[in-house]
């Protein structure tokens, strides 16, 4: 079970002990996901725990946007974080945009008028709380736009093969440098890259809307007429199965039969565009016309819903009939190669457009017309191949843990990983420690601090603690941002020696008194990692869910001392505006001014200093 075994360090009766009582385990399961309730909860390992008083969310919203306790905001304000986010074109938004577009920048809104504004804005709330699908949507858009320039780049020439479909005369009149693509999430998360003001055919895509739009009609009666399975044949063939059916109805021969079906249903064209506009929120639109495809597609992530008007267009059966005939048909010959390696239902057309559908998340669209011997966008699998290198979610087959989930709330992977460690080692859960290790997780890390489980197992005299990562290979010298070692904090001779046994070395000599009572919530740390990394965003969220400025961690660290310790000055502003203690000292008797003092941040200095004289006369 474990690596590098000493067995000095244990006898073989204990290691066989601990191996047998301690298994592996997920470690999602170990810690408990938090209810969605309406007062404040504050998760935390294994318990739960409620911090803050009922408030309404009206003003609780208006407070934590008025970075400075001004009792008024400006407009740029509330614009600012619906940019952010990345849904200003959200149906349920629009008279607020208008309420603020009727407003001049410099005028200042009141709470009795904030109240007003957005009143009935449940889906405000969710902004307000960076509580949409993708919590982080500025860092997705931003990697989604890196990823774009890196295949136009093509600095390795990896994206330059291709050819354009010459053989149907429109498509031969397209460009090879054009190039654009598109995210729509199921929050209706919106943002694009590249030449999207151009119009083109989006081809055999056009048979994912036939076939949702049909389906929905007579559900799996459909499939009296057109098959489910891959042809096998190239997409023109005009092959047909057993029964004497079209393959699927993502093939030519299939969408053919499709159309007649709508027709011999009584729908026109004209039906089947109106059902499109309404899946897409498209007010205009024409024939051959860009489609808007990642929002057709957020629809279907969205199981059937769009996700800005939240009208149901196609029932839940058929979004998993489409879905499933995307991944195992929609891309050509090369659908089971493209699902093997990226696992996302797609469908592609010969013009250079494709849409791939992540279920529950959201939707992309690409258009690049050079296409490959399948017939399939270049660039376009080029930018789902980027995004599975960086996040775990765009696979629905495989999740690799070791990459970025979309989905996580901001530093979610830190908390659950590297503060649980030190929290279990904070208090001697050698249990705890041991499953994580058994997880791979890194039990070297350390905190906004620099604080490792091991500082803190020490600082604790969890001896029994202490000998585990010591018998895992960890870093036995590790220094924090006060240059201690574990060494410093060691509670306990027996401790100290067994340290120094081991080549434990002194660091920096600090005080250091163990505090009671420290939060363990994950907005805590949340918190904390904001404060030391400057996400003033982040923090007014969480002052928005009514969380505690003053509540602090296991050294007695609050988001004030990590301000302060790291010179950001408008988070120190706005921590103070909202009742942060500047005289709270943490474990090594140390409070924010000190802080600021030692790592030479002059500015917090002066502004703290003159805070407390204000407060003194």
């Amino acid at each position: 079970m474990f690596s590098n075994v000493n067995q000095n360090q244990y006898t073989q009766q204990e290691v066989q002990k601990i191996q047998s009582k301690y298994m592996p385990v997920n470690m999602l399961g170990m810690i408990a996901k938090p209810q969605q309730i309406s007062y404040i909860q504050q998760p935390c390992f294994g318990k739960r725990r409620f911090s803050a008083v009922r408030k309404t969310k009206k003003s609780m919203a208006f407070k934590a946007l008025d970075s400075g306790n001004r009792g008024f905001l400006f407009k740029e304000e509330i614009i600012n974080l619906i940019r952010i986010e990345g849904i200003s074109k959200h149906s349920s938004l629009q008279e607020l945009n208008q309420l603020l577009k009727n407003k001049s920048y410099t005028e200042p809104i009141n709470q009795k008028e904030f109240t007003k504004i957005v009143s009935g804005q449940n889906f405000l709330k969710k902004v307000f709380e960076q509580d949409l699908i993708i919590p982080e949507f500025e860092a997705f858009k931003r990697r989604l736009g890196q990823s774009y320039d890196e295949i136009k780049q093509d600095d390795n020439n990896e994206y330059s093969h291709g050819e354009i479909a010459s053989y149907i005369p429109p498509l031969a009149k397209a460009k090879r440098e054009w190039f654009a693509t598109g995210f729509c999430s199921t929050d209706s998360q919106f943002t694009q890259f590249g030449d999207t003001n151009i119009n083109f055919s989006i081809q055999s895509i056009g048979k994912v809307v036939a076939y949702a739009f049909l389906h929905n009609l007579i559900g799996d009666e459909v499939h009296k007429w057109v098959g489910e399975e891959p042809s096998g044949a190239a997409f023109n063939a005009p092959v047909f199965d057993k029964k004497g059916r079209p393959h699927n109805p993502m093939i030519n021969a299939g969408s053919i039969m499709v159309c007649a079906l709508i027709l011999d249903k009584d729908q026109t064209l004209d039906d089947l565009i109106e059902f499109y506009k309404q899946a897409s929120s498209v007010e205009e639109l024409e024939v051959d016309q860009n489609l808007f495809l990642q929002e057709f597609g957020a629809m279907l992530a969205n199981n059937g819903v769009n996700p800005s008007t939240g009208e149901r267009i196609i029932n839940p059966n058929t979004v998993q009939a489409v879905v499933t005939l995307m991944t195992t048909c929609g891309m050509y010959d090369g659908a089971g190669k493209f699902t093997k390696d990226l696992g996302v239902p797609s469908k592609s057309g010969v013009s250079g457009g494709l849409i791939s559908v992540i279920p529950g998340i959201g939707a992309f669209s690409t258009f690049s017309p050079p296409i490959n011997p399948e017939g399939n966008t270049v660039r376009g699998i080029g930018i789902i191949h980027k995004l599975n290198q960086v996040y775990s979610n765009f696979n629905l087959f495989y999740k690799n843990t070791s990459k970025f989930d979309v989905t996580r709330k901001p530093f979610q992977t830190k908390i659950q990983t590297t503060i649980f460690a030190i929290s279990l080692a904070s208090v001697g859960d050698i249990e705890g420690l041991i499953r994580l290790h058994n997880q791979q997780a890194n039990l070297e890390d350390g905190d906004y601090d620099k604080r490792t489980p091991l500082h803190l197992a020490s600082a604790g005299g969890h001896l029994d603690c202490v000998k585990f990562l010591s018998f895992i290979n960890v870093n036995i010298n590790p220094r924090d941002r006060w240059g201690s070692t574990p060494l410093n904090d060691a509670q306990g001779e027996k401790l100290k020696q067994y340290l120094i046994s081991k080549g434990g070395e002194l660091g920096q000599s600090c005080t250091y008194k163990p505090v009671k009572n420290p939060s363990d919530s994950d907005n805590q740390f949340r918190l904390l990692y904001a404060a030391a990394e400057n996400r003033i965003e982040l923090i007014k969220s969480i002052h928005l869910q009514g969380f505690e400025f003053n509540s602090y961690d296991y050294d007695g660290r609050t988001a004030l001392h990590l301000a302060a310790s790291e010179g950001h000055l408008e988070i120190v502003k706005y921590l103070v505006a909202h009742g942060a203690d500047l005289s709270k000292v943490d474990a090594r008797g140390n409070c924010p001014i000190a802080d600021a003092i030692r790592e030479n941040k002059q500015e917090v200095v002066d502004y703290l200093n003159s805070i407390k004289q204000q407060s003194n006369t």
